[in-house]
């Protein structure tokens, strides 16, 4: 859930903001049987696109559940108008993460101003073993502290279809004793077949302590809560939001979130101890909040991609943004990385697309298919026509040797002088991953705004796939890691590859394009 916040359409006086004068009654009556979509598969709206955002809004924290159907994306809805209550819970729905259905809103926030849940935040969906489903949310009340109530707390909703929704208010619970009252929300619910009862798992803090905490609850009806223990702690980090549990073969996972990046440890048994892999993360700092859900054997991880206020390049990431998924890879050691979805080059990409070059480096040359990048301390690059606004790139990448300094990648945005763009490079000497909106020199020493950890050897082959959608130009290396980027002097520009301090070889280059 976003900490600074703001909310949407309740109007009240500044009286009753102060605290002065009389309170005025809020005459809006909150629906308690939510019914709020009531149309069909072939009435709702189709969208056509990878990186899905609402009409005139943003996705939030995203909280898949599937079922036989498909996977319902629900999100916390996000505006730039927003004024005291915020957050309402919509939904997107796909089978394929290539077309998506906008089914509208699915929870709203309370109506009234002392609402627990004036705005809402991130939760989970699960469907029950008596085949009911339940959403289980954090309600947020920005006002608590002039109204004498506690900032957070962990409610629930209840429906027999999926369709429509009831709150179920009594169910409230809040932060036990010696817990932070503003910091406990985000609760994620499963079943645990071992203990016949179900967990729930959220992001907690102890008072007046360092670090932060994920604790522990049980129920066996879905209705009453006993506080069980802390399940994880971290001194190093101030808050750990959307925590995600599940497993995957022998081994356990546990997903959190903090500024802008989501972590991972692992583990042999569901309650630890857990393990912090050398690179614990999946993706750069414009993924986030990222939570997982299974369909059809897949193990997805689906956060939202954040965007840049004024689509303004040199800005940092703001909060909230499209929908954005990767499949999850396991590896012999157990640890995970991320990847293209498959249905992206089974289902969307299908066309073969040829980009002419119109300018390159005498460094470079093209035989069969194969660019060779033999670069000094000055750039060599490939250049090629306008960007198409939507394209898969896959390729080879074969690190033959790098000296000081040595990087190689993508750029973008090339309007007269190719050094003076965009680019997405992977910087071998600083093992990472980065963009750093516009560098003259592609200075990657300097504090880069977005950067992935990912250890690059000599003599060694990568698997390269680059997905381009208007401005998102996302990087998948090895399916293993991921650096997502919002660049919006992109579109419409020419773009190419750069080598630096560095001998590359690229081979099995091609290009896709979706079908018209």
């Amino acid at each position: 859930m976003k900490r600074n916040v703001y909310s949407l359409v309740i109007i009240v006086t500044l009286t009753l903001l102060s605290g002065c004068g009389n309170k005025e009654e809020m005459e809006m009556n909150e629906q308690t049987d939510l019914n709020v979509n009531q149309n069909t598969q072939e009435e709702r709206k189709e969208i056509n696109k990878l990186f899905v955002n609402a009409e005139n809004a943003w996705i939030g924290d995203v909280m898949a559940f599937s079922d036989e159907n498909g996977i319902y994306l629900n999100y916390l809805y996000e505006t730039d108008q927003n004024d005291i209550a915020y957050h309402p819970i919509y939904r997107f729905f796909t089978s394929d993460f290539c077309t998506f259905y906008d089914e509208g809103e699915v929870i709203p926030y309370g109506m009234e101003l002392e609402s627990p849940d004036l705005a809402v935040g991130t939760g989970s969906f699960i469907r029950a073993m008596d085949g009911t489903y339940h959403c289980f949310y954090t309600g947020h009340n920005d006002k608590a502290d002039s109204l004498g109530i506690d900032k957070e707390c962990i409610m629930h909703a209840k429906s027999n279809d999926n369709v429509n929704w009831e709150k179920i208010p009594e169910d409230t619970f809040y932060a036990p004793e010696g817990y932070s009252s503003n910091d406990f929300r985000d609760p994620f619910v499963m079943w645990n077949e071992e203990e016949n009862c179900y967990w729930m798992l959220l992001g907690a803090k102890k008072d007046n302590e360092e670090g932060s905490c994920i604790v522990k609850y049980l129920s066996t009806d879905l209705t009453e809560w006993s506080f069980e223990e802390i399940f994880y702690d971290n001194n190093d980090l101030y808050y750990m939001e959307c925590p995600d549990l599940f497993q995957i073969n022998d081994w356990y996972y546990l997903t959190f979130s903090w500024n802008n990046v989501t972590y991972y440890r692992m583990a042999k048994t569901i309650n630890g101890p857990w393990i912090k892999p050398e690179i614990d993360t999946f993706d750069g700092n414009a993924f986030y909040a990222a939570k997982t859900v299974e369909y059809k054997g897949t193990r997805y991880l689906v956060g939202f991609l954040d965007r840049k206020k004024g689509e303004n390049d040199d800005l940092a990431y703001t909060w909230a943004g499209s929908i954005c998924p990767y499949e999850l890879t396991q590896y012999d050691d157990g640890l995970l990385g991320v990847k293209m979805p498959s249905q992206y080059m089974e289902q969307y990409f299908t066309k073969p697309f040829i980009c002419n070059e119109i300018d390159r480096s005498k460094h470079v040359f093209n035989d069969e298919n194969k660019l060779n990048f033999i670069a000094n301390d000055e750039i060599e690059y490939l250049k090629y026509q306008t960007l198409p606004n939507s394209m898969l790139l896959s390729c080879t990448m074969k690190i033959n040797s790098f000296s000081e300094h040595a990087k190689f990648g993508f750029v973008f945005g090339i309007e007269k002088d190719a050094l003076k763009s965009y680019p997405v490079m992977m910087d071998f000497n600083h093992s990472i991953l980065c963009y750093d909106g516009y560098k003259e020199d592609f200075d990657s020493d300097s504090d880069i705004r977005n950067q992935q950890s990912f250890l690059f050897e000599e003599d060694k082959e990568y698997t390269l796939k680059l997905v381009v959608e208007n401005e998102v130009v996302i990087l998948y290396v090895d399916d293993k890691k991921v650096l997502s980027n919002r660049i919006y002097h992109a579109v419409g520009k020419d773009w190419g590859f750069f080598a630096q301090n560095a001998d590359v070889e690229i081979s099995n280059l091609s290009l896709y394009v979706p079908q018209e």
